[in-house]
């Protein structure tokens, strides 16, 4: 239709344009849009524009691993009924505020929130609580994808499972009531009072962040 063929046009100069903004290839353009099919072509043309920012700011080599990236990245932090071309922006700021300002690779960020976002999403992390962890971790380590690995397990165990993938409900209640009142008892001694509870009072597990913080805050 006409107006197709009008929306068309206007993302081919658009990539046009970004190409010399950005300095990618207009072919680069097209080839991280295709990698957002469900979007209409105006977000998908959105989102393509903040990838290839991504790949602007970041110390990632190649159009295909800044794509992924943000791909997973969408999948794990878009909200029902947030615009995914905004939440894209939204990560990509996010990741190079970090990077910019601590001893922390946008790209390793990128790539440790890809290997550990659903984990810790499931364990009510933000992504901005995930960030922190991350760059927290990593000012120790050195070594992003082994701390994103690890917080996973950690997120894993704080919610009684032995994985990222929940055991069967009753274990994993088990599991949880002993953990609960041994980081409380464990805590409380440290402290000289009141121990540390993993769950808040309306029975929801405390974030992975909340929970370290606190324990950080004794220890």
């Amino acid at each position: 239709s006409w107006v197709e063929n009008s929306m068309v046009k206007k993302i081919g100069e658009a990539a046009y344009e970004l190409s010399g903004l950005l300095k990618i290839r207009q072919l680069d353009f097209f080839q991280i849009r295709d990698a957002f099919p469900g979007y209409s072509m105006e977000d998908a043309g959105k989102l393509a524009e903040t990838t290839a920012k991504l790949l602007n700011v970041s110390e990632f080599q190649s159009v295909e691993d800044a794509t992924s990236a943000l791909v997973s990245g969408l999948q794990a932090f878009s909200e029902d009924g947030t615009n995914a071309a905004q939440r894209a922006e939204e990560i990509v700021d996010l990741l190079n505020h970090i990077g910019n300002r601590y001893p922390v690779a946008t790209n390793e960020l990128a790539d440790g929130l890809a290997a550990s976002g659903a984990a810790l999403v499931a364990a009510n992390n933000s992504i901005e609580e995930q960030v922190a962890l991350l760059s927290a971790g990593n000012a120790t380590m050195q070594d992003v994808s082994t701390v994103a690995a690890g917080l996973k397990i950690v997120a894993a165990r704080l919610r009684g499972t032995t994985s990222d993938v929940d055991d069967d409900a009753e274990s994993a209640v088990t599991n949880v009531s002993k953990l609960q009142k041994k980081i409380k008892a464990l805590t409380a001694e440290a402290n000289g009072g009141e121990g540390i509870d993993i769950i808040n009072e309306d029975g929801s597990y405390k974030s992975t962040y909340e929970i370290l913080t606190e324990i950080s805050k004794i220890f």
